[in-house]
């Protein structure tokens, strides 16, 4: 068992890892982090032999490797709604992960209020000798969701279920359903203050590539192109519109109006609950 313990906490030292290098990156490109904290665990053999007794399986490592995707665990736990998914795609991309399973619990909720997106991914963890593939679960929610979960965990799982006073279940499904309206007013306020303070320029903020190119522009971005002095001309083409800033007080320096005359945003035909493009790319002419 130890062999086995070793390589599942080697999974999920990985796993934080990845996601640690995701959470800094971000910071660095953007000044914010999307991910709150990173939790992991891995299973006891207890725990583990009660879950293959529940399954009806036989208690062995070769049972549980094949038929428990929770021995290891990872849970992101991240500010918004959209970091929950921003943070999974990131992941995903990754070409040495597997995507085993998806549950999204926050679409649609577990039948007691549960909310989580949950991943059973697949991940090469490279030893002396050789290569093991581990499957392991992560877990990502918001900081709202995770509140609810931890206490509901600990006051109905801990609790003798005998005991618990009637009417408690529906009572914890009524909370977990305005701890979600909380959850979802948050984000909006969030994107409201942003919008209210770089209303295009916070569209462009989320789709700048890590080119040092585009860390020059956003620069500029931030120093010279708050939404007063800036307006956006579409030009329409076939498949989408181009937008091209363009600065309006005469102020803006030399170098930062060539910069902006010389990008070009291309945009989704449809635009945010904000009114804001939906930013496909920049390009530079």
């Amino acid at each position: 068992f130890l062999v086995m313990r070793n390589l599942y906490e080697a999974a999920a030292r990985q796993l934080t890892l990845k996601f640690e290098i995701l959470n800094d990156e971000f910071s660095v490109l953007y000044a914010r982090n999307p991910i709150h904290h990173i939790e992991s665990r891995v299973k006891t053999p207890e725990s583990i032999a009660a879950k293959l007794m529940k399954k009806g399986m036989p208690v062995s490592i070769e049972t549980a490797r094949e038929h428990v995707n929770d021995i290891a665990g990872v849970r992101v736990v991240c500010s918004y709604i959209d970091d929950v998914y921003r943070v999974a795609e990131m992941l995903e991309r990754q070409k040495d992960i597997e995507i085993v399973k998806r549950q999204d619990y926050i679409k649609t909720p577990n039948y007691n209020g549960y909310r989580s997106l949950h991943l059973d991914i697949r991940v090469p963890v490279y030893l002396s000798d050789r290569t093991e593939y581990v499957v392991a679960e992560i877990q990502i929610r918001t900081i709202a969701m995770d509140f609810w979960a931890s206490l509901e965990h600990d006051i109905r799982y801990k609790a003798d279920k005998s005991r618990l006073p009637e009417g408690i279940n529906e009572e914890m499904l009524a909370v977990s359903g305005k701890i979600a309206d909380i959850d979802r007013q948050m984000q909006d306020m969030y994107l409201r203050i942003r919008a209210a303070e770089a209303p295009f320029v916070y569209a462009v903020y989320s789709a700048i590539s890590a080119s040092s190119r585009s860390r020059i522009a956003w620069s500029a971005l931030q120093k010279y192109a708050l939404s007063p002095r800036t307006s956006v001309i579409p030009a329409r083409s076939k498949y989408r519109r181009t937008f091209s800033l363009m600065p309006q007080q005469a102020t803006v320096l030399p170098c930062a109006r060539r910069l902006w005359h010389s990008s070009r945003i291309a945009c989704a035909p449809d635009t945010s609950t904000l009114g804001m493009p939906r930013i496909e790319r920049i390009t530079w002419s």
